[in-house]
């Protein structure tokens, strides 16, 4: 639980050991750095719950809550402004999510059709392709991802730029090859 709750630093610093050596040893481990191992590892630690005595609702609420409370040293209002900003002054709003995060994609799509704000979700990789194409300046497309995959945004977001699309990429890996391209990212 503490390597969930702490930065890849301070586990470096709690096992003597640098962060570079840290986040090999997460890359060693098949994760592309500590954010994805982190996920992983928290991931793990809600679907097994380990029977001590405490009622296992209690657990599960009490990981959730831990997850939660962790949401203000992960994210900034700044962020959060530059996202609403965008979204608010886009002429066309699409969500683009495969599998799992079409899921969010769906929920903050209806969060703010509830606010009077129109948006599109695509998730079907074919379909994004085609609507990728129509998008142009003025236009804001949100790409939620775990970890921004290649085979499926590889050559949609580097477009997408190029036509002067804001592209705001919500993901649970920092270190990936969009992260400079961007216009926004939220790790």
């Amino acid at each position: 639980m503490r390597v969930i709750q702490s930065t890849a630093e301070k586990v470096a610093e709690e096992t003597n050991t640098s962060k570079a050596a840290f986040i090999r040893f997460c890359q060693k481990l098949g994760y592309n750095g500590y954010s994805e191992f982190r996920f992983a590892l928290s991931r793990s630690m809600v679907a097994t719950v380990i029977y001590s005595g405490e009622d296992p609702i209690q657990q599960i609420t009490n990981a959730y809550v831990s997850f939660i409370q962790q949401i203000p040293s992960m994210i900034s209002m700044d962020q959060v402004q530059t996202l609403a900003k965008s979204i608010v002054e886009a002429r066309r709003l699409k969500f683009f999510g495969i599998n799992r995060t079409a899921l969010s994609a769906h929920q903050l799509r209806k969060r703010l059709s509830r606010l009077g704000y129109d948006a599109e979700v695509v998730d079907d990789s074919v379909v994004m392709g085609d609507v990728s194409e129509y998008l142009g300046e003025g236009d804001v497309c949100v790409v939620f991802s775990i970890k921004a995959m290649t085979h499926t945004y590889g050559t949609l977001i580097p477009e997408m730029v190029s036509r002067n699309v804001k592209v705001i990429l919500l993901t649970m890996t920092p270190n990936n090859k969009f992260a400079d391209i961007v216009s926004q990212m939220i790790a």
